[in-house]
């Protein structure tokens, strides 16, 4: 494998000229000196935000393409905070600019800065001349790699691989950020032999802590644990600083049967990174697993602290910090937690409400009342038949066993089935199922309602594919529209009817109602499983009927 490297032509400081910036500081003077560099850039548009909430407010109403953010914001979200939800609402796409500005030089802060990957960051105090150096640098990657970055958004994949070789071939600066990309690609596609040689290839080229990050998950996706577990050892020996390396070491120990293992791995982490959320949350969890009870109070307790201005937080640090205080023999005090977690999440919130009710009952449960412990099953119960919104299928199933437990079998299990019809082809929920049953001494009885939701609904599936074979396109359409009705969350049952809209529109052309129908599969396909097998396939027959972008497809934006 033999690259050329020859730097592209760079931007100028005249492209920043045309650009909207967005300054977030909660110091004014700090503001007033930065908007002072951007004026002597050329930079004519320019506004500033005093913490997190207003600048999450001005990124909602406009778009900007730079943003320089000070990580310490003080009260309220940081800017880590307003980095992830920025993203998660797609405020921001991959053309936006976003540095992260930090005047604190501790190890904590500066890993809370870099894990979470901003496009650069800037130590204060900083000149000019270091952030317009910083800014066309950072343009420069972002330029050279969107069209890459924009066909891997629309998943085609081989499109994709045939620019990352032109761009390879041009010798690109940034040539290992499109060794990473090619990666990441052959991993998209599914193709683990590939996958894991080129990563071998790329490794053999030097110290590439990416190219072993990205072989160690091959590994794991083929079902090599060993191999995967000394992947990743290797890893962090070489780069101790590659965060999630340690995750997904925990994660691997924890399937060899290591818990106490992973949990050692994740505090060590904790102790390099302790303002990672999820990573908190994982070690909260599995400490409860190893009934370290101090340790997961302690981890829980932190991830409420962090989660509290961030739109990640989660009613499970909540529901499951007040298990662990019952687990300890201090059923007040959880209910305490779960009073301040109705507080934090609105009541429209299903996923949260539920989760809190089945809390409670256990609590309630525990201090033997056990009249409250049913009404609090009930609760959730009704927030999910008032909801227009999908539960989480593990939130479904605690609710399931619940009711089961409680007395009212019929209901539990006809959650169950429900819950199965929407996932028949989720290997890890049925998995989950079973062991449920087990659980509860139910396993023969949790079969039987399996293989019955299963075959229920790879029936009706096979019905409307019968009529795609035969031709019958219009009859096949109509089919599956009434099915999605019926199981409007199944992602078989939504990809094919996307398919019978596409066929029918490719054999008697295309109408605004067939294109919109169609997109509404695709995205719900998409909004179920990302990384659904078929997906590619259908976006390549949708590309051949309409340009239109879907909503996920947000690079150039």
């Amino acid at each position: 494998m033999a690259y050329l490297h020859k730097d592209p032509i760079a931007p100028t400081v005249d492209k920043l000229k045309h650009y909207k910036v967005l300054v977030v500081d909660d110091f004014v003077n700090f503001r007033r000196t930065v908007k002072g560099m951007l004026a002597g850039l050329g930079v004519a548009n320019i506004v500033d935000a005093f913490d997190g909430e207003s600048a999450l407010l001005r990124l909602s109403a406009s778009k900007y393409d730079i943003i320089l953010c000070d990580y310490n914001l003080g009260p309220g979200k940081d800017g880590q905070q307003v980095f992830e939800e920025a993203k998660h609402y797609k405020y921001i796409n991959y053309m936006t600019i976003f540095m992260m500005v930090t005047a604190e030089s501790s190890m904590d802060m500066v890993m809370g800065v870099v894990e979470y990957m901003p496009d650069d960051y800037l130590m204060k105090p900083f000149t000019k001349q270091i952030l317009e150096k910083k800014l066309l640098s950072v343009l420069e990657k972002k330029i050279a790699l969107r069209e890459i970055i924009q066909t891997i958004e629309g998943m085609d994949y081989e499109k994709a691989l045939t620019l990352c070789d032109e761009t390879i071939g041009k010798g690109p600066k940034h040539i290992r950020e499109v060794l990473r990309i090619k990666g990441e690609i052959f991993e998209k596609r599914g193709d683990h032999q590939q996958t894991e040689a080129f990563y071998k290839e790329v490794s053999a080229m030097g110290k590439m802590p990416w190219a072993l990050f990205g072989l160690g998950k091959c590994q794991y996706q083929q079902g090599r644990l060993e191999d995967a577990k000394e992947t990743f050892t290797q890893l962090i020996k070489m780069n101790d600083k590659v965060m999630a390396a340690y995750d997904w070491l925990a994660k691997i120990l924890d399937a060899l049967g290591n818990p106490q293992e992973a949990q050692t791995i994740l505090m060590k982490a904790t102790e390099i990174s302790p303002r990672a959320l999820k990573r908190q949350r994982e070690l909260g969890a599995i400490a409860h697993r190893n009934q370290d009870l101090k340790t997961a109070v302690k981890s829980l307790r932190t991830a409420i602290t962090h989660g509290k201005n961030s739109a990640f937080k989660a009613p499970s640090d909540y529901t499951t910090l007040a298990k662990v205080l019952v687990d300890a023999d201090s059923p007040q005090e959880s209910l305490s937690v779960l009073g301040d977690a109705h507080q934090v999440f609105p009541r429209d919130d299903v996923g949260a409400a539920v989760q809190i009710g089945l809390a409670e009952s256990v609590v309630y449960q525990k201090l033997n009342r056990q009249e409250e412990a049913r009404e609090s099953i009930y609760q959730a119960i009704r927030a999910t038949e008032k909801s227009p919104e999908k539960v989480p299928a593990d939130v479904e199933l605690e609710l399931a066993k619940a009711l089961i437990l409680s007395g009212d079998q019929d209901k539990g299990k006809e959650i169950v089935r429900k819950l199965i019809q929407s996932n028949h082809e989720n290997e890890g929920l049925i998995t989950d199922t079973k062991k449920m049953f087990e659980g509860i001494n139910m396993a023969q009885e949790g079969q039987e309602l399996l293989d019955a939701a299963v075959e229920e609904v790879v029936e009706l599936n096979n019905q409307g594919v019968q009529l795609v074979k035969q031709g019958e396109l219009a009859k096949a359409t109509s089919y599956f529209d009434k099915a999605v009705e019926k199981l409007p969350y199944n992602t078989l049952i939504n990809a094919n009817a996307a398919y019978a809209c596409m066929l029918d529109l490719k054999k008697n052309g295309k109408t605004s109602e067939g294109i919109r129908k169609t997109q509404k599969y695709l995205e719900r396909v998409y909004r179920n499983d990302p990384q659904y097998r078929d997906l590619p396939s259908l976006l390549t027959v949708y590309r051949e009927i309409s340009k239109e972008p879907l909503s996920w497809m947000t690079a150039t934006l």
